[in-house]
């Protein structure tokens, strides 16, 4: 539209096939044709739009729907394949929480949305079916981190193993 002030995103995950702002209305995920997703922090009137790290690949077909949770925390993505993933929104650019791919629909997925409580991911496919997915497994793994951590690992550092790979970081016990 001439004289509408419209501006390009620059360089690398700049194309897309579907975008979605986060409730706060500064991060844009772009969602591309080759089934990768890429964050943008979106600047005001005195900031350049920034990408946020690199594009990353989760889908091998193009990405059709998009959704963010209430709180910004976790996005989802659905693909023209019928797949979906599940991503942390970080600054460093989008993370893959969920794994693979997960098969959701046999044909594209349409449309996504998070419950108020983030604990319930809705979807919509072209094969007409609305599926419910408990992603509240995820959510608990993400804020319970340090406790995972520890459960996998079998305990945490010791104060020279945490000086031999920390050093710059005052000791800390994580798993007391």
């Amino acid at each position: 539209m001439p004289g509408s002030g419209a501006q390009e995103l620059p360089g690398p995950g700049n194309v897309g096939s579907a975008v979605e702002f986060n409730p706060a209305g500064r991060i844009l995920a772009v969602g591309s044709p080759s089934g990768t997703l890429t964050l943008w922090r979106i600047g005001g009137a005195y900031e350049e739009h920034r990408r946020l790290g690199l594009p990353v690949k989760g889908h091998r077909t193009a990405i059709s729907a998009i959704a963010f949770s209430p709180d910004g925390t976790t996005a989802a993505t659905g693909a023209t394949d019928g797949t979906i993933v599940i991503w942390a929104p970080d600054e460093d650019g989008p993370q893959i929480l969920s794994g693979a791919a997960a098969e959701s629909h046999s044909g594209p997925v349409l449309t996504m949305a998070f419950s108020p409580n983030t604990r319930t991911l809705v979807t919509d496919g072209a094969d007409g079916v609305v599926r419910l997915w408990n992603v509240g497994a995820i959510a608990d793994a993400r804020a319970e981190l340090t406790e995972l951590a520890c459960a996998l690992a079998g305990g945490g550092l010791d104060e020279v193993e945490w000086e031999s790979f920390v050093p710059s970081l005052p000791y800390r016990d994580t798993c007391a």
